[in-house]
Protein backbone atom coordinates (compact mmCIF):
# COMPACT_ATOMS: atom_id res chain seq x y z
CA UNK A 1 0.00 0.00 0.00
CA UNK A 2 1.40 3.32 -1.05
CA UNK A 3 1.77 6.30 1.23
CA UNK A 4 -1.08 8.15 -0.52
CA UNK A 5 -3.38 5.17 -0.05
CA UNK A 6 -2.50 5.00 3.64
CA UNK A 7 -3.22 8.72 4.08
CA UNK A 8 -6.54 8.35 2.22
CA UNK A 9 -7.53 5.37 4.40
CA UNK A 10 -6.67 7.28 7.59
CA UNK A 11 -8.63 10.33 6.48
CA UNK A 12 -11.60 8.13 5.54
CA UNK A 13 -11.49 6.47 8.95
CA UNK A 14 -11.32 9.86 10.69
CA UNK A 15 -14.24 11.11 8.61
CA UNK A 16 -16.25 7.99 9.46
CA UNK A 17 -15.54 8.45 13.17
CA UNK A 18 -16.59 12.11 12.97
CA UNK A 19 -19.83 11.15 11.23
CA UNK A 20 -20.57 8.55 13.91
CA UNK A 21 -19.83 11.09 16.66
CA UNK A 22 -22.10 13.65 14.98
CA UNK A 23 -24.87 11.07 14.63
CA UNK A 24 -24.55 10.05 18.29
CA UNK A 25 -24.51 13.71 19.36
CA UNK A 26 -27.58 14.46 17.25
CA UNK A 27 -29.46 11.45 18.65
CA UNK A 28 -28.54 12.44 22.19
CA UNK A 29 -29.59 16.03 21.56
CA UNK A 30 -32.92 14.92 20.06
CA UNK A 31 -33.57 12.75 23.11
CA UNK A 32 -32.73 15.65 25.42
CA UNK A 33 -35.01 17.99 23.50
CA UNK A 34 -37.85 15.46 23.58
CA UNK A 35 -37.30 14.93 27.31
CA UNK A 36 -37.30 18.66 27.96
CA UNK A 37 -40.44 19.08 25.86
CA UNK A 38 -42.18 16.32 27.85
CA UNK A 39 -41.06 18.01 31.06
CA UNK A 40 -42.56 21.34 29.95
CA UNK A 41 -45.84 19.60 29.01
CA UNK A 42 -45.84 17.90 32.41
CA UNK A 43 -45.43 21.28 34.08
CA UNK A 44 -48.30 22.80 32.10
CA UNK A 45 -50.66 19.88 32.74
CA UNK A 46 -49.66 18.75 36.23
CA UNK A 47 -47.54 21.55 37.69
CA UNK A 48 -44.41 19.37 38.06
CA UNK A 49 -41.27 21.49 37.61
CA UNK A 50 -38.34 20.59 35.36
CA UNK A 51 -35.33 19.21 37.21
CA UNK A 52 -32.16 21.28 37.36
CA UNK A 53 -29.16 19.89 35.45
CA UNK A 54 -25.68 19.59 37.00
CA UNK A 55 -23.95 19.35 33.62
CA UNK A 56 -21.92 22.21 32.14
CA UNK A 57 -23.01 22.61 28.55
CA UNK A 58 -25.31 24.76 26.47
CA UNK A 59 -28.27 22.35 26.68
CA UNK A 60 -27.94 22.12 30.48
CA UNK A 61 -28.04 25.92 30.67
CA UNK A 62 -31.21 25.89 28.56
CA UNK A 63 -32.80 23.25 30.82
CA UNK A 64 -31.90 25.25 33.94
CA UNK A 65 -33.33 28.41 32.39
CA UNK A 66 -36.60 26.54 31.73
CA UNK A 67 -36.64 25.33 35.35
CA UNK A 68 -36.05 28.86 36.65
CA UNK A 69 -38.81 30.22 34.43
CA UNK A 70 -41.23 27.56 35.70
CA UNK A 71 -40.36 28.43 39.31
CA UNK A 72 -41.01 32.09 38.53
CA UNK A 73 -44.41 31.17 37.05
CA UNK A 74 -45.26 29.19 40.19
CA UNK A 75 -44.17 32.08 42.41
CA UNK A 76 -46.24 34.63 40.47
CA UNK A 77 -49.24 32.30 40.35
CA UNK A 78 -49.13 31.81 44.12
CA UNK A 79 -48.87 35.57 44.63
CA UNK A 80 -51.85 36.09 42.36
CA UNK A 81 -53.91 33.52 44.25
CA UNK A 82 -53.00 35.13 47.57
CA UNK A 83 -53.95 38.58 46.25
CA UNK A 84 -57.21 37.26 44.80
CA UNK A 85 -58.14 35.71 48.12
CA UNK A 86 -57.32 38.95 49.93
CA UNK A 87 -59.57 40.82 47.49
CA UNK A 88 -62.28 38.22 48.02
CA UNK A 89 -62.02 38.50 51.81
CA UNK A 90 -62.18 42.29 51.61
CA UNK A 91 -65.19 42.37 49.30
CA UNK A 92 -66.94 39.64 51.31
CA UNK A 93 -66.36 41.64 54.49
CA UNK A 94 -67.69 44.85 52.98
CA UNK A 95 -70.61 43.00 51.41
CA UNK A 96 -71.49 41.38 54.73
CA UNK A 97 -71.52 44.78 56.39
CA UNK A 98 -73.82 46.10 53.67
CA UNK A 99 -76.32 43.24 53.73
CA UNK A 100 -77.77 44.02 57.15
CA UNK A 101 -78.52 47.72 56.56
CA UNK A 102 -79.78 46.93 53.06
CA UNK A 103 -82.18 44.33 54.47
CA UNK A 104 -83.39 46.95 56.98
CA UNK A 105 -83.87 49.55 54.25
CA UNK A 106 -85.82 47.06 52.13
CA UNK A 107 -88.08 46.26 55.07
CA UNK A 108 -88.83 49.93 55.78
CA UNK A 109 -89.39 50.65 52.07
CA UNK A 110 -91.85 47.77 51.78
CA UNK A 111 -93.65 48.98 54.91
CA UNK A 112 -93.82 52.52 53.49
CA UNK A 113 -95.17 51.25 50.16
CA UNK A 114 -97.98 49.40 51.94
CA UNK A 115 -99.01 52.67 53.61
CA UNK A 116 -97.89 55.24 51.07
CA UNK A 117 -97.74 54.62 47.32
CA UNK A 118 -95.75 57.80 46.61
CA UNK A 119 -93.49 57.58 43.57
CA UNK A 120 -90.30 58.30 45.54
CA UNK A 121 -90.99 55.35 47.88
CA UNK A 122 -91.09 52.93 44.95
CA UNK A 123 -87.89 54.51 43.62
CA UNK A 124 -86.19 53.95 46.99
CA UNK A 125 -87.07 50.26 46.85
CA UNK A 126 -85.67 50.01 43.32
CA UNK A 127 -82.39 51.56 44.47
CA UNK A 128 -82.17 49.10 47.35
CA UNK A 129 -82.74 46.20 44.97
CA UNK A 130 -80.06 47.58 42.66
CA UNK A 131 -77.59 47.77 45.54
CA UNK A 132 -78.41 44.18 46.61
CA UNK A 133 -77.82 42.92 43.06
CA UNK A 134 -74.55 44.84 42.89
CA UNK A 135 -73.31 43.26 46.13
CA UNK A 136 -74.26 39.75 44.94
CA UNK A 137 -72.58 40.25 41.56
CA UNK A 138 -69.41 41.61 43.15
CA UNK A 139 -69.15 38.55 45.37
CA UNK A 140 -69.77 36.26 42.38
CA UNK A 141 -67.12 38.05 40.28
CA UNK A 142 -64.44 37.77 42.96
CA UNK A 143 -65.29 34.13 43.69
CA UNK A 144 -64.89 33.27 39.99
CA UNK A 145 -61.53 35.03 39.84
CA UNK A 146 -60.37 33.32 43.05
CA UNK A 147 -61.35 29.82 41.79
CA UNK A 148 -63.85 29.39 44.64
CA UNK A 149 -66.44 27.85 42.29
CA UNK A 150 -65.95 24.27 41.16
CA UNK A 151 -66.58 24.09 37.42
CA UNK A 152 -67.77 20.89 35.76
CA UNK A 153 -66.01 20.63 32.40
CA UNK A 154 -67.82 18.28 30.04
CA UNK A 155 -68.36 18.02 26.29
CA UNK A 156 -71.29 20.32 25.45
CA UNK A 157 -72.95 21.59 22.31
CA UNK A 158 -72.77 25.38 22.00
CA UNK A 159 -75.86 25.26 19.79
CA UNK A 160 -77.82 23.57 22.56
CA UNK A 161 -76.78 26.24 25.07
CA UNK A 162 -77.64 29.01 22.59
CA UNK A 163 -81.06 27.48 21.87
CA UNK A 164 -81.81 27.39 25.60
CA UNK A 165 -80.83 31.05 25.95
CA UNK A 166 -82.90 32.24 23.00
CA UNK A 167 -85.89 30.27 24.24
CA UNK A 168 -85.64 32.01 27.62
CA UNK A 169 -85.04 35.49 26.18
CA UNK A 170 -87.84 35.13 23.62
CA UNK A 171 -90.32 34.96 26.48
CA UNK A 172 -88.81 38.09 28.07
CA UNK A 173 -88.51 40.06 24.81
CA UNK A 174 -91.23 38.56 22.59
CA UNK A 175 -90.88 41.23 19.89
CA UNK A 176 -87.17 40.69 19.38
CA UNK A 177 -85.89 38.65 16.43
CA UNK A 178 -83.46 36.00 17.66
CA UNK A 179 -81.56 33.66 15.35
CA UNK A 180 -78.84 31.03 15.85
CA UNK A 181 -76.85 29.20 13.17
CA UNK A 182 -74.11 26.56 13.25
CA UNK A 183 -72.82 24.38 16.06
CA UNK A 184 -69.65 23.20 17.77
CA UNK A 185 -68.83 20.98 20.76
CA UNK A 186 -66.32 22.06 23.39
CA UNK A 187 -65.31 21.12 26.92
CA UNK A 188 -66.98 23.64 29.21
CA UNK A 189 -69.18 24.12 32.25
CA UNK A 190 -72.63 24.31 30.69
CA UNK A 191 -74.24 26.43 33.42
CA UNK A 192 -71.44 28.98 33.56
CA UNK A 193 -71.27 29.34 29.77
CA UNK A 194 -75.05 29.79 29.80
CA UNK A 195 -74.59 32.71 32.21
CA UNK A 196 -71.63 34.19 30.29
CA UNK A 197 -73.50 34.19 26.97
CA UNK A 198 -76.70 35.25 28.71
CA UNK A 199 -75.08 38.50 29.90
CA UNK A 200 -74.09 39.32 26.33
CA UNK A 201 -77.53 38.52 24.88
CA UNK A 202 -79.19 40.49 27.68
CA UNK A 203 -77.10 43.56 26.81
CA UNK A 204 -77.84 43.11 23.12
CA UNK A 205 -81.58 42.81 23.84
CA UNK A 206 -81.58 45.94 25.99
CA UNK A 207 -79.73 48.06 23.43
CA UNK A 208 -81.75 47.16 20.34
CA UNK A 209 -85.13 48.58 19.22
CA UNK A 210 -88.35 46.78 20.30
CA UNK A 211 -88.23 44.72 17.08
CA UNK A 212 -84.43 44.51 17.11
CA UNK A 213 -82.31 41.59 15.90
CA UNK A 214 -79.82 39.44 17.79
CA UNK A 215 -77.97 36.82 15.74
CA UNK A 216 -75.70 34.06 17.08
CA UNK A 217 -73.31 32.35 14.68
CA UNK A 218 -71.33 29.30 15.85
CA UNK A 219 -68.60 27.67 13.75
CA UNK A 220 -65.32 25.76 13.94
CA UNK A 221 -62.00 27.35 13.20
CA UNK A 222 -58.46 25.93 13.20
CA UNK A 223 -58.01 24.54 16.71
CA UNK A 224 -60.94 26.47 18.18
CA UNK A 225 -64.68 27.10 18.22
CA UNK A 226 -66.03 30.57 17.54
CA UNK A 227 -69.23 32.24 18.73
CA UNK A 228 -70.26 35.56 17.19
CA UNK A 229 -73.16 37.55 18.66
CA UNK A 230 -74.32 40.44 16.48
CA UNK A 231 -77.09 42.95 17.18
CA UNK A 232 -78.49 45.98 15.35
CA UNK A 233 -78.45 48.37 18.32
CA UNK A 234 -76.20 50.96 16.72
CA UNK A 235 -72.96 49.83 18.34
CA UNK A 236 -70.89 51.85 20.83
CA UNK A 237 -68.36 54.65 20.63
CA UNK A 238 -65.00 53.35 19.36
CA UNK A 239 -63.27 54.77 22.44
CA UNK A 240 -65.50 52.65 24.67
CA UNK A 241 -64.74 49.29 23.02
CA UNK A 242 -61.50 48.53 24.98
CA UNK A 243 -63.33 49.07 28.31
CA UNK A 244 -66.50 47.04 27.70
CA UNK A 245 -65.38 44.11 29.87
CA UNK A 246 -63.91 46.16 32.72
CA UNK A 247 -65.59 46.06 36.11
CA UNK A 248 -68.05 48.95 36.76
CA UNK A 249 -67.65 50.31 33.23
CA UNK A 250 -70.87 51.56 31.65
CA UNK A 251 -71.18 52.96 28.15
CA UNK A 252 -72.99 56.20 27.40
CA UNK A 253 -75.90 54.13 26.06
CA UNK A 254 -76.15 51.87 29.14
CA UNK A 255 -79.61 51.36 30.61
CA UNK A 256 -80.37 52.96 33.96
CA UNK A 257 -80.42 49.64 35.83
CA UNK A 258 -76.96 48.62 34.59
CA UNK A 259 -74.26 48.16 37.25
CA UNK A 260 -71.34 47.58 34.87
CA UNK A 261 -70.66 44.10 36.28
CA UNK A 262 -72.35 41.70 33.83
CA UNK A 263 -69.74 41.73 31.06
CA UNK A 264 -66.87 41.59 33.55
CA UNK A 265 -68.45 38.42 34.99
CA UNK A 266 -68.70 37.09 31.44
CA UNK A 267 -65.00 37.73 30.84
CA UNK A 268 -64.04 36.11 34.17
CA UNK A 269 -66.02 32.98 33.26
CA UNK A 270 -64.46 32.85 29.79
CA UNK A 271 -60.97 33.31 31.27
CA UNK A 272 -61.54 30.11 33.27
CA UNK A 273 -62.30 28.40 29.96
CA UNK A 274 -59.13 29.86 28.34
CA UNK A 275 -61.40 31.68 25.89
CA UNK A 276 -60.77 35.09 24.33
CA UNK A 277 -63.53 37.68 23.95
CA UNK A 278 -63.47 40.81 21.82
CA UNK A 279 -65.89 43.47 20.60
CA UNK A 280 -66.15 45.59 17.47
CA UNK A 281 -68.69 47.73 15.70
CA UNK A 282 -70.06 46.06 12.62
CA UNK A 283 -72.74 47.41 10.31
CA UNK A 284 -75.42 48.98 12.49
CA UNK A 285 -74.59 47.09 15.65
CA UNK A 286 -72.08 45.52 18.01
CA UNK A 287 -70.32 42.25 17.27
CA UNK A 288 -69.06 40.19 20.22
CA UNK A 289 -66.65 37.39 19.23
CA UNK A 290 -65.58 34.56 21.54
CA UNK A 291 -62.83 32.06 20.68
CA UNK A 292 -62.81 28.75 22.60
CA UNK A 293 -59.62 26.70 22.12
CA UNK A 294 -60.14 22.95 21.83
CA UNK A 295 -58.95 21.39 25.09
CA UNK A 296 -59.33 17.64 25.45
CA UNK A 297 -58.18 17.53 29.06
CA UNK A 298 -55.52 14.90 28.37
CA UNK A 299 -52.13 14.80 26.70
CA UNK A 300 -52.28 13.25 23.25
CA UNK A 301 -49.61 10.63 22.59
Amino acid sequence: MTASEIIFTVLLAILLILLILLAVTEIRRSKNISKLSDSIDNFILNGNSTELSLNDNSFARLQNSVAELENLVIFERNNTLIQNRKNMEFISGVSHQLKTPLAGLRLYCEMDISENTAQHTQKELQLVEKMENLVQNLIKLEKIKSDLYAMDFQKNSLREIADMLLSDFSSIYPQKNYKVTGDSCIRCDKNWIYEALGNIIKNASEHTPPDGKVEINIFDNTGSAIIEILDNGGGVDENELPNLFNRFYKTNAAVETSSGIGLSITKAILDKHHAIISAENKGNGLLISICFPYIDGSLKV
